[in-house]
């Protein structure tokens, strides 16, 4: 009878600690991997992005990085433009050299400037963290991404165009 006491105890305990480590939310920006790290540390969820866009009405520029095929198959509809980070040529990706300067365009027509905060986001994070650093070395320090990037916008239910 005792051992089985023993026993109900050790099991009890165990249950309570599933639970308790079940229940500890982790942050999805800590232990990012490489490729989604930028030199600015600007990192923001889909749908953090979504709630900043609901709330800073027409503060920010919000840019999809992504092909324009891509793009044709749903965006946020939040979105400002679409400034590819990549072109095809000959069916081989290669860097937009006119990227830096179309977002500084974008940020215009909409009368903001190059200190205002941009949101980039492309498939799953990757290519938007390399469009932050691009922009970075150009010179734009508040440039954030979505690192679940459309995949986590899609999975969480948030609206599209």
């Amino acid at each position: 009878m005792r051992m089985n006491m023993r026993w109900i105890q050790i099991f009890s305990i165990l249950v309570l600690f599933m639970h308790v480590t079940a229940c500890v939310k982790t942050d999805p920006k800590e232990n990012l991997p490489k490729a989604k790290e930028t030199t600015l540390a600007l990192y923001l969820t889909s749908l953090e992005a979504h709630d900043f866009v609901m709330k800073q009405e027409s503060k920010f520029l919000f840019v999809d990085v992504r092909t324009q095929g891509e793009v044709s198959k749903g965006t946020p509809s939040t979105a400002d433009a679409n400034v590819p980070i990549q072109k095809l040529v000959q069916r081989t990706a290669v860097l937009n050299t006119e990227f830096a300067s179309t977002i500084e365009a974008e940020l215009t027509k909409k009368g903001l400037t190059a200190g205002s905060r941009i949101i980039l986001i492309c498939r799953q994070g990757n290519r938007s963290a390399f469009a932050t650093n691009v922009l970075a070395k150009a010179g734009v320090q508040n440039v954030h991404h979505v690192i679940d990037g459309m995949e986590g916008w899609k999975k969480n239910g948030l609206p599209t165009k």
